[in-house]
């Protein structure tokens, strides 16, 4: 009856479909988003605030199906397996049409990204084994936090892949993967080297400059909104609905900031420094909201999620008690 209930529910909009979940028991946090058309059957669902699947997609009888806060899943993923575990970690991101099999148990880290069509499997048996003699291998596929999956990779079962690490587009993992490794072609096979060697580094400079150009297109989006970009270090979006975005781009938050309107006022940042204490501050550095969780952030948000692939994570913790990214060898 409740795997009834819950195919039912692929036709009905994401407000009416998660009232069922949380009437079944399960856990589904604040402002999430399960698109119409998409099927989701398991045991057990768990999904955290802002998490969103898009249409399209199907999900089909694991055990358990965890997905962390602002965690995403795009159209057309298929995720299938009888009886595993699928747990997403905060902030990831499975890309458009790839095939995930939790069989035998499927962990994708925090803030880790796979890219589309690739090819996850932690179920590798066959019938014929019994008559044969084929090899057969079942085991989970665990990929750590700060990941990177290129387009069209395969992850074979039994696979445990470390943190912060790069896999370039098409190739085959067949074996565990360590911290802070990249994983390059090289010729028909791939060989691994230290991710330092491989990232070039993104100036601050360049940064900024990607987070004005979301703004911008924020702003043009909207249409009658008006962005003042009169200022060097400090940029005003006006909505029409009288909320703000305030962008500060030399690093350090003016002390009047502090007497804006939390409710109706959200800080850009990229680095700490430019956090304001009482209002929602997006530091762009962390991923992180710091300050009270206010209907105008969440949408902020929910925008940032859905449309830029920027997945953000709220909390009232001092931006010094957050943990940062261990630096790449």
């Amino acid at each position: 009856m409740k795997f009834a209930l819950l195919l039912l529910c692929t036709f009905v909009p994401s407000w009416a479909r998660l009232a069922v979940w949380r009437m079944l028991g399960f856990k589904v946090g604040r402002g999430c988003h399960v698109s119409i058309f998409s099927v989701v059957i398991a045991d057990f669902i768990e999904i955290g605030r802002g998490a969103v699947i898009e249409p399209l997609t199907l999900i089909y009888r694991p055990r358990i199906f965890s997905m962390g806060e602002r965690a995403r899943i795009a159209g057309f993923v298929r995720i299938v397996g009888y009886h595993g575990t699928l747990t997403l970690g905060a902030q990831s991101f499975v890309a458009l049409g790839c095939l995930i099999d939790v069989s035998g148990d499927f962990q994708l880290g925090e803030r880790s990204a796979i890219g589309p069509r690739s090819t996850l499997y932690s179920h590798g048996a066959t019938g014929l084994i019994y008559n044969v003699k084929y090899p057969h291998r079942i085991g989970p596929v665990r990929i750590g936090a700060d990941c990177w999956l290129g387009m069209g990779c395969i992850v074979q079962p039994q696979v445990t892949i470390g943190d912060r690490v790069i896999v370039m587009p098409g190739l085959v993992i067949r074996s565990d993967v360590a911290s802070n490794t990249a994983i390059i072609p090289n010729q028909i096979e791939h060989r691994a080297i230290p991710t330092g060697r491989l990232l070039i580094g993104v100036t601050d400079e360049v940064r900024q400059q990607k987070l004005d150009g979301v703004l911008q297109t924020y702003a043009h989006g909207l249409g009658s909104s008006r962005l003042d970009t009169s200022h060097a270090d400090f940029w005003l979006l006006a909505l029409p609905d009288g909320n703000t975005v305030h962008l500060c781009r030399n690093g350090q938050a003016p002390r009047d900031w502090s007497k804006l309107p939390a409710a109706s006022s959200v800080v850009w940042t990229l680095f700490v420094d430019g956090i304001v204490a009482g209002v929602p501050s997006f530091c762009f550095d962390r991923l992180t909201v710091f300050g009270p969780s206010t209907a105008f952030a969440e949408r902020i948000a929910d925008y940032l999620c859905r449309h830029e692939g920027i997945h953000f994570v709220f909390t009232d913790a001092h931006p010094a008690q957050m943990p940062t990214a261990s630096p790449t060898p």
